[in-house]
């Protein structure tokens, strides 16, 4: 019986995502959609807070804001930097950001969704009009959720195309040839008698 480790195959169909579209590429298009979302977030955040009165909530938002910002750029300098030199560890923060996201994201539809059933049961004030709006948000949210799944995927195929990448470069995939013959090697003692 022959056991052969597959060789690396960077066309292989599991490194590929949507349409055909190599992981790698995939990635480095959703990266580009990211930047350019990141770039809009100051312009959108400043457009809504911007006014002739500034209070103390305010000012507490924009330090968050400013927090937040930055760490979204350090995430995405690390994920531009890692897909474009092809360096596994720099996707990390942004699998573990994503990771997070969905978690947050699942619990907080799980829990209005409770809390729209717990309006519509218990209370029952709810119009047609109004369950046709959370029915919308509710398909809405489950398409962004969808999304970041899928988003997510496509970052951890990146990863592991990396990783194979880097083991077969420098010779982690081992291929091993094994035999059907077994050879059992002894020592053969000699007796030497005085």
């Amino acid at each position: 019986m022959s056991q052969v480790q597959p060789r690396f195959d960077p066309n292989d169909p599991k490194h590929r995502c949507c349409c055909g579209c190599h992981v790698m590429t995939g990635a480095k298009i959703l990266a580009s959609l990211h930047t350019i979302y990141v770039m809009l977030e100051p312009i959108i955040f400043f457009a809504m807070h911007s006014g002739p009165s500034r209070s103390r909530i305010d000012s507490n938002m924009l330090g968050f804001f400013l927090g937040y910002f930055l760490v979204e750029i350090a995430v995405l300098g690390s994920l531009l930097y890692g897909l474009s030199k092809e360096r596994e560890g720099f996707l990390i923060p942004m699998l573990i950001c994503m990771v997070t996201i969905i978690i947050l994201a699942g619990v907080y539809i799980v829990f209005l969704f409770l809390s729209y059933l717990n309006e519509i049961v218990l209370k029952r004030r709810a119009s047609a009009e109004a369950h046709t709006l959370v029915f919308i948000f509710f398909f809405i949210c489950a398409c962004w959720f969808a999304l970041q799944c899928w988003f997510f995927k496509i970052y951890k195929n990146a990863y592991d195309y990396i990783v194979l990448k880097r083991l077969s470069l420098i010779g982690g995939l081992i291929y091993i040839q094994q035999s059907d013959r077994v050879y059992v090697a002894g020592k053969s003692r000699a007796v030497v008698s005085l």
